[in-house]
C-alpha cells in the first residue's frame, strides 16, 4: 500500500475514536441515570422494610412494624428492567477496548507508511499518524472504563444489594411464617 494510504487511514482513526468515544460516553451516561432511577423506585419498593417481621394473625399476610413486605412477585418487573438495563450496559461496556485496538492499528498504519517513506518529512508525518492514534484511542480508553465504574457498575451494585438484602429478608420472613403455621 502507498504512504499516502496509510497515512489517510491513520488519520480517519482519530476522528473515529473521537466520535465513537463521544457516542459511547453519552449512551453510558444515559444508562446511569436510567439506573438511578430505577434504584429509587427499588428503594422506595424494597427497602422501608427493616426490622423484625411478624405474620399478621387476621390477614395472614407477613408483616414488618406497620407495613406489609412487599411481595417478591411485585418486585419482578423491576428486576427484568434491571436486567434490561444490565444488558444494555454489557454492551455498551464490550465496546471500550475496541478504542486500544484503534489506536494500535493508527500505529501500525503510521509505521507501514514509516517504512514506506522516501524522505525526513514523511517519516515525521507517518511517525505522528503512528503515535497519536495510540494516544488518543489509550485516552479514550482510560475515560470510558472510569465513567463506567464511577456512575454505571456503582449503581449496578448498589441495586444488586438492595435486591440481595431484600431476597435475604424475604426468605426469613418466609422461614418465620412457615414455621408459626407448623406450631
Amino acid at each position: 500500500m502507498s504512504i499516502k494510504v496509510m497515512e489517510t487511514i491513520g488519520n480517519v482513526i482519530n476522528p473515529v475514536i473521537w466520535i465513537a468515544g463521544i457516542v459511547v460516553l453519552i449512551i453510558l451516561i444515559i444508562i446511569s441515570n436510567q439506573l438511578k432511577e430505577l434504584k429509587k423506585k427499588v428503594e422506595d419498593h424494597i427497602q422501608g422494610n427493616k426490622g423484625r417481621v411478624y405474620r399478621n394473625q387476621k390477614t395472614l399476610d407477613l408483616k414488618q412494624r406497620e407495613t406489609a413486605i412487599a411481595k417478591r412477585e411485585d418486585t419482578y418487573p423491576l428486576r427484568k428492567n434491571f436486567d434490561e438495563l444490565c444488558a444494555k450496559y454489557l454492551t455498551v461496556a464490550q465496546m471500550i477496548p475496541v478504542f486500544p485496538l484503534l489506536g494500535i492499528l493508527g500505529t501500525v498504519a503510521g509505521l507501514i507508511a514509516q517504512v514506506q517513506a522516501a524522505d525526513a518529512a514523511e517519516i515525521y508525518a507517518s511517525l505522528d499518524v503512528a503515535l497519536t492514534t495510540t494516544f488518543w484511542g489509550l485516552v479514550a480508553a482510560i475515560v470510558l472504563k472510569v465513567v463506567e465504574t464511577w456512575l454505571v457498575q456503582r449503581e449496578i451494585n448498589d441495586i444488586e444489594t438492595i435486591f440481595n438484602d431484600y431476597d435475604i429478608k424475604y426468605q426469613d420472613a418466609v422461614d418465620i411464617r412457615d414455621s408459626e403455621i407448623e406450631e
